[in-house]
């Protein structure tokens, strides 16, 4: 079979599709009149169609390269999140209840320096706020301003980073604790445990 250049049509996947020259209608290889116009087929009346491969719309694959790096984004970030948070478990004020003889004592010493009242109430025990009415008693009130310039007046501003505190005895629910001040003056302060918090029970110095 002889076809001509100007016959020759590219559509779809590899075979070869006749088609009648007259109506346009798809032919047998074999066929010798047109099913639908019912004209005679010669060799010269049919148009053949080549099929070639037409583009394939190919998703793109994602790189292992770039998986493995937001991988590594994502170790490094949970990371970052766990050493912040053993950072902060560590270094942030403890809690009641894990608080230890000294920094019960560390702490009433910051609310001295800094005269926060309400801190200073938190840290006395049972026996210490019934002798006073609450919180707000101007008796109460007074005592730890007049304290809190006492150590300011003695040993200036920041006084409390020159100061060292050490637990003497423990014993069940009682502690003793003493403090050194550059000077050689000594604070002494007994301990209670309440409901497993340290709370101060009773203060004195050399």
């Amino acid at each position: 079979m002889y076809l001509k250049k100007d016959q020759l049509t590219i559509n779809g996947w590899g075979g070869i599709n006749m088609f009648c020259k007259n109506c346009g209608s798809k032919l047998s290889e074999d066929a010798r009149f047109c099913g639908e116009c019912g004209i005679k087929i010669s060799e010269e009346s049919k148009t053949m169609t080549t099929s070639v491969p037409t583009k394939q719309s190919i998703q793109p694959k994602t790189s292992l390269s770039t998986s493995k790096k937001r991988f590594n984004l994502v170790i490094v970030a949970v990371a970052l999140l766990a050493t912040i948070l053993t950072l902060y478990i560590v270094f942030k004020e403890p809690s009641e209840t894990r608080r230890t003889p000294e920094q019960t004592i560390s702490q009433y010493y910051k609310a001295l320096e800094n005269e926060t009242v309400n801190d200073v109430w938190e840290l006395y025990s049972f026996n210490i706020k019934n002798t006073y009415t609450s919180v707000n008693d101007s008796r109460f009130v007074d005592d730890v301003l007049w304290e809190s310039d006492w150590y300011n007046n003695r040993y200036g501003n920041n006084w409390r980073s020159r100061i060292t505190i050490e637990v003497i005895e423990v014993n069940g629910n009682s502690s003793t604790v003493r403090v050194n001040f550059p000077d050689d003056w000594v604070d002494y302060f007994d301990l209670v445990n309440e409901n497993g918090v340290w709370k101060i029970e009773y203060y004195y110095y050399n």
